[in-house]
């Protein structure tokens, strides 16, 4: 029973698969000739220029012919001759009159002086005595000190005839030297040059009225002439504090005093 049934599902395969081939081989044979497609010509193609556009010739302007100047004739001048006349110089005859002269008696009057008895009178000058900066090796621009007197040596005396002279004698001479700054150990550097003055050109001198401790600082420093320019005189108060002094001295013994600094700002 088995077998018959495989059998007969074969034979249902098999004609469901001749079924379809005919189908097939109908529908082939029914299917429209293929027609060859028609070969394509070539299309040719040319390209045309357009005609040059004509140019049309400008019009022609008439020019017109400038109007003539007319031509200026210059006028002569007529030159008159003119006659030279010869000058006759009339010679006049100087005659040099003779002066005489008429001597003059000279007469000598003699004034008769009084004799008086001129009696000498010792006087006692105090003068500030002023020092001189040493000149210090800089660069182009340097501030130099120039002197401006001599310190000269006082002593005390009287006045008046013979008795003030004796007791003058009796006095002692006390001899006082001032303040200075000359010495070379002390190492005093020379004012900084300002730059704003620098720039403008500006030059002076500047003396400075300086109060010398025992110690010899500088206790006060007062200006005494100015340069013109602040800027100048401020650089130079500042420079001269801190400088190093010789006290003044006397009778051997070291004494505060005044003395005067110089200082010069110059370019170079």
């Amino acid at each position: 029973m088995i077998i018959v049934k495989a059998l007969k599902t074969v034979f249902i395969g098999l004609a469901i698969f001749a079924l379809h081939g005919l189908l097939l081989w109908h529908l082939i044979q029914q299917a429209p000739a293929k027609t060859p497609l028609p070969i394509p010509k070539p299309i040719m193609v040319n390209l045309i220029t357009p005609p040059p556009p004509v140019k049309t010739p400008p019009p022609v302007q008439t020019v017109k012919p400038a109007p003539k100047k007319p031509i200026l004739k210059k006028p002569v001048k007529k030159v008159k001759k003119v006659k030279r006349v010869k000058r006759v110089k009339k010679v006049k005859k100087i005659v040099k009159k003779r002066k005489k002269w008429v001597k003059k008696s000279k007469t000598k009057t003699r004034r008769v002086k009084p004799k008086t008895k001129s009696v000498k009178r010792q006087t006692v000058s105090h003068s500030i005595p002023v020092a001189q900066t040493l000149p210090m090796p800089t660069t182009r621009q340097t501030a130099i000190a120039q002197p401006v007197a001599k310190p000269i040596r006082t002593a005390h005396s009287s006045q008046g005839g013979q008795g003030n002279s004796r007791r003058a004698g009796r006095q002692l001479k006390v001899a006082t030297t001032p303040p200075s700054y000359k010495a070379a150990y002390l190492h005093n550097p020379p004012p900084a040059y300002p730059r704003i003055s620098k720039r403008r050109g500006e030059e002076g001198k500047v003396l400075l009225r300086v109060k010398v401790n025992q110690q010899g600082r500088a206790a006060l420093v007062k200006l005494h002439q100015s340069s013109g320019s602040t800027r100048l005189d401020n650089a130079a108060r500042k420079a001269v504090n801190r400088w190093r002094f010789v006290p003044a001295k006397k009778a051997g013994k070291t004494v505060s005093g005044w003395v005067i600094v110089p200082v010069v700002f110059k370019l170079r």
